[in-house]
């Protein structure tokens, strides 16, 4: 799980946070493509470093 949340990107990111259905994408598109079970621990992890991501975007400047 630590790869997946290190191998994240801003794209991503961005992608999620316009999303309505953002547990249903996650597990779609990062979850189930790394052969790994949803749960709300995992769910939670990506939804954090997507912030993180976001957060620090802002920091630097770029908009969403």
């Amino acid at each position: 799980m630590e790869q997946i949340l290190n191998s994240l990107t801003l794209e991503q990111a961005y992608t999620w946070f316009n999303l309505t259905d953002k547990w249903v994408w996650i597990d779609d598109t990062i979850l189930s493509a790394n052969d790994l079970r949803v749960n709300d621990a995992r769910v939670e992890a990506i939804e954090a470093r997507f912030e993180e991501l976001l957060l620090q975007a802002e920091i630097d400047g770029m908009r969403l």
